[in-house]
């Protein structure tokens, strides 16, 4: 575990070789549906090797909206947040293809430009606490007298926050990889109540293509052996009871260095409070369940899989 997560700051700052820092008035390669606009905030131009002249400028749009209940008792807001980190161009790679792969990942499925994505949600998500109140949007929170007898109700701030963020690039695997995150909370005041989901965008950039689970696996049903038996887990816990019922994996998961970690939503096979765990397992230990394209894209050689088919199965 220690291991991975060191592998991980470690491939974050060796691929992140240039980070130039700038505003968003710069000269954009990007199509016209995700423009620049006024909700840009920060312009990023990473550079991994020069020699192959490959780099992707990314940009990130956010807002925050935040919004008071005409509930008189005491305060409750609810806020709404958005930040996403988009290539706005590229070079060395298709960027027409990477970003027709992450729109499947935006809200509203992508629909209209970057701009109106960060303003629809900023103005249409509330979570649902079961009561039809009026909103007025202000500037900050503030503290209020609550008036306890009048207060009735089991009800607290709610929120609904989305954030697409760029990983970075494995150029030993050529993959780009971001990770997209929703989050709402209906403010009931408990765990239940609070929401997470996870999405991941694994782009191979030589082939201009999202890599899937079938794309790496002979066998879905293999790989969630191998997940079960090796049970790698990013958490502080392997605590996952619920592991044993898998006889598939999910279609969320994402690459370091020889492992694959898949994510599991809330409860599906832990308690709530673990969040969306993710457990994997190394490609190494097994590399007979992959597909010839697994195999290249983990540059495993033939004779590496028929040494490991030789190797007596142990229980």
């Amino acid at each position: 575990m220690t291991n991975d997560k060191n592998m991980k700051k470690l491939f974050i700052l060796i691929t992140l070789v240039s980070l130039l820092l700038s505003g968003c008035n710069g000269q954009s390669k990007a199509s016209n549906d995700f423009a620049p606009d006024s909700v840009c905030t920060a312009d990023s131009v990473i550079e991994v090797d020069s020699k192959t002249k490959l780099s992707i400028e990314i940009k990130t749009y956010e807002k925050t909206r935040l919004l008071l209940a005409d509930y008189e008792p005491r305060n409750i807001y609810h806020e709404n947040s958005i930040s996403i980190e988009w290539p706005e161009s590229a070079e060395g790679i298709n960027l027409d293809s990477l970003q027709k792969a992450l729109k499947s990942m935006l809200p509203f499925e992508g629909q209209g430009n970057v701009r109106k994505i960060v303003d629809r949600w900023c103005d249409e998500m509330f979570a649902d606490g079961g009561y039809d109140w009026e909103y007025t949007e202000v500037k900050e929170r503030e503290d209020k007298e609550v008036n306890e007898e009048a207060d009735s109700i089991m009800q607290y701030d709610t929120e609904c926050s989305f954030n697409l963020v760029f990983d970075g690039i494995d150029t030993l695997h050529h993959i780009i990889s971001f990770t997209s995150t929703f989050h709402d909370n209906n403010g009931c005041g408990m765990g239940a109540c609070i929401f997470y989901t996870h999405s991941y965008l694994n782009y191979d950039y030589i082939a201009n293509k999202e890599i899937t689970v079938d794309d790496l696996f002979l066998h879905r049903s293999k790989a969630a052996q191998q997940m079960k038996k090796q049970c790698i887990s990013l958490e502080d816990y392997d605590d996952f009871d619920g592991l044993e019922r898998q006889t598939d994996v999910p279609d969320k998961f994402f690459i370091m260095g020889d492992t694959v970690y898949f994510t599991f939503e809330k409860y599906e096979i832990t308690y709530g409070a673990a969040g969306c765990p993710s457990v994997g397992f190394d490609i190494r230990k097994c590399p007979e369940i992959l597909t010839d394209y697994g195999k290249k894209l983990f540059g495993i050689k033939e004779d590496e899989t028929l040494e490991h088919k030789k190797k007596p199965i142990t229980h």
